[in-house]
């Protein structure tokens, strides 16, 4: 991992030649001074679901040099193509950045309800069917988010999730009556593992968003007054 106060990037996607990315802390803004490489930046209108939008065209809405263009409701971007900034924006949720040697490239904004919904699956899925890439090619580098000591939720949060995914003791622990600690990240990782991808080309950066809150926006713990991290994958 490479860490800097403006963004932070996974050592898995750092060394392919052809990719930019970073993950974004609370100093960084969806602009070149924090994310030098993204001149066009494609982002959504997060909504916790499981909509998949694949960018198979560049729109040049405005006319300037460097723009950010709204996909629409989503909760994961995909592209084949170059120079396109794919955007997440989170505050506790785990921001998902995919990579195929195809190449193409995928950002996923993954909250407990979407994961429960299996947008990571539906994600991987659709590269699969439709670029016809193998799991076991996938990289994939999950970014800040809260951690599994951080998170606490109702019976409800671990009842939405498949059995299978979700394991006592392993991703979650009970607390006290009808509370729980879930590390999302950790359920994540073993959903990619389940998919087919190697272990060695999954890469988790180790920093909560509350624990480390003078770096990053928690909404756990900001509410309303919560900004957001952009995190960032592009083809060059």
């Amino acid at each position: 991992m490479k860490y800097g106060k403006k963004q932070l990037q996974a050592g898995i996607l750092s060394k392919i030649d052809n990719l930019k990315h970073g993950f974004g802390t609370r100093y960084s803004r969806p602009d070149r001074k924090s994310f030098p490489f993204a001149e066009h930046i494609i982002a959504m209108e997060q909504v916790h679901g499981c909509k998949i939008h694949d960018i198979k065209a560049e729109k040049n809405e405005t006319g300037n040099n460097r723009q950010i263009t709204t996909a629409g409701q989503g909760d994961a971007l995909v592209t084949g193509l170059k120079k396109l900034a794919l955007a997440v924006k989170t505050a506790d949720c785990v921001p998902v950045l995919l990579y195929a040697d195809l190449p193409v490239i995928s950002a996923v904004h993954c909250g407990w309800r979407s994961s429960a919904a299996r947008i990571l699956s539906k994600t991987v899925t659709y590269l699969q069917k439709h670029y016809k890439i193998k799991p076991g090619k996938l990289r994939a580098a999950l970014g800040p988010a809260i951690c599994g000591s951080c998170f606490t939720v109702g019976p409800e949060v671990i009842k939405a999730f498949p059995q299978k995914l979700i394991k006592k003791n392993v991703n979650y622990f009970k607390t006290d009556y009808n509370k729980y600690k879930l590390d999302l990240r950790a359920v994540l990782k073993q959903e990619l593992a389940e998919l087919g991808l190697s272990p060695s080309n999954i890469e988790i950066i180790n920093r909560c968003t509350v624990c480390h809150n003078q770096l990053f926006f928690s909404y756990r713990l900001e509410k309303e007054k919560a900004g957001r991290q952009w995190s960032l994958i592009m083809l060059t």
